[in-house]
């Protein structure tokens, strides 16, 4: 599952996504390789407004444990 958001708060993308791992045990994230776009946050990848022309956007990659 792929979580995105046009949004640059933490509260609003990867604290969602560690309190929805907490409450999926089942769950796990997949880390986003070889981007050459945003910046590696705790959880996802997150692009600030004006970054390389862009406006601010936030991705999270989530599996079912063991189905990555």
């Amino acid at each position: 599952m792929l979580y995105s958001t046009c949004s640059v708060f933490r509260d609003e993308n990867e604290v969602q996504i560690a309190k929805f791992l907490q409450r999926h045990p089942d769950c796990a994230e997949v880390t986003i390789k070889n981007a050459e776009w945003g910046e590696p946050r705790p959880h996802g990848r997150q692009i600030l407004t004006g970054s390389d022309n862009m406006d601010g956007f936030y991705y999270g990659l989530l599996t079912r444990s063991g189905g990555e």
